[in-house]
């Protein structure tokens, strides 16, 4: 196993995405901007770092490569809603890259409403059948108030047939066994139904189908995997046609979104029942989150923030980055 540090600060999540050239390129955002760090040997050295300004680009990292080559990424605007604003809620917007990032087109709306929703990293896919989806998390205007604390929210999905250029909006998992569902994962088997799983203040993930693309969901259940009301991943590894969950395997404390530790990766032939792989990252004086995983053919490439004082404070956020061979995982 390789690991190191891409930032020593200023971080929540991170995405990648494979550079037109052949590399690989890390993306994160910070408060200067999006980072963007490019490597040839999977960051063991990096032969490319840039920063696109914040004024440019604000929104968690998602990126996707268009079927003509050129990168597209999610950016975000808070909302001229003052109560929507107050809580951080945002419109989303999609940017596009001629040059792999370095500059982008002016942002060309998501959603068509002002609402109040929330993106996280790394959550586009594209189905087999070409469907770009964008899971995303939904609070009504009904259930924002002025300390609005994770207590109430909706989760579904954004999906465009048209590489981005029109987006069309799912029916809303509204929780019928919860309050909260939030910050949404999907991936999709070889059977081509489309999971969700999202995190809850119930000490478990939660889980649900869609047999038509992303458009309807099943009513959500809860899962087998422990979880406070932690962030965490979920993704369908194309190579071992399994699926991986990296995750806070723990039970909520009285602070339910806490503690955030052990981050844990596991895997599954049906994104139901799940086989602990190992913990990444154990420090119970540390907490971990916002983790993400790229596959290659021979590796998996993981990254989530590291904090030193056990608390959510990007401004002291480490990414932590590590390079985990198949080989280790099969052994």
């Amino acid at each position: 196993m390789f690991e190191r540090y891409m930032a020593e600060k200023n971080v929540i999540g991170s995405t990648i995405t494979e550079s037109s050239d052949g590399g690989l390129i890390l993306a994160y955002a910070s408060c200067d901007g999006e980072h963007f760090i490019k490597s040839f040997d999977k960051f063991h050295t990096i032969s490319e770092s840039w920063i696109v300004p914040v004024q440019t680009i604000t929104a968690n990292s998602n990126m996707l490569r268009l079927k003509n080559g050129k990168l597209m990424m999610i950016t975000r605007k808070i909302s001229t809603d003052e109560k929507i604003a107050k809580v951080g809620g945002a419109n989303y917007y999609t940017m596009i890259s001629e040059d792999d990032g370095h500059t982008f087109s002016s942002p060309k709306s998501i959603n068509k409403d002002e609402e109040c929703f929330y993106l996280m990293n790394n959550r586009i896919i594209r189905t087999r059948g070409g469907r770009i989806i964008i899971p995303i998390s939904y609070v009504p205007k009904g259930y924002i108030g002025d300390t609005f604390f994770e207590k109430y929210g909706y989760s579904g999905c954004f999906y465009s047939d048209d590489e981005g250029e029109t987006w069309k909006k799912s029916e809303w998992l509204k929780g019928e066994s919860v309050d909260q569902l939030a910050e949404p994962m999907v991936a999709q088997g070889d059977d081509g139904t489309i999971h969700m799983y999202m995190r809850t203040g119930f000490g478990y993930l939660y889980q649900s189908k869609s047999y038509d693309n992303g458009e309807t969901w099943e009513k959500e259940q809860r899962s087998q995997l422990r979880s406070p009301c932690a962030p965490f991943c979920f993704n369908y590894d194309k190579y071992s046609k399994r699926f991986f969950a990296i995750w806070d395997n723990s039970f909520p404390g009285p602070v339910h979104q806490y503690p955030r530790c052990p981050i844990c990766l596991a895997q599954s032939t049906d994104a139901k029942n799940w086989d602990m792989i190992c913990e990444l990252d154990n420090d119970p004086m540390k907490s971990y989150g916002y983790p993400m995983i790229y596959f290659t053919e021979d590796d998996l490439i993981i990254t989530y923030y590291e904090n030193d004082k056990r608390e959510f404070s990007s401004a002291t956020h480490k990414l932590k980055l590590k390079v985990i061979q198949r080989k280790e995982i099969n052994n």
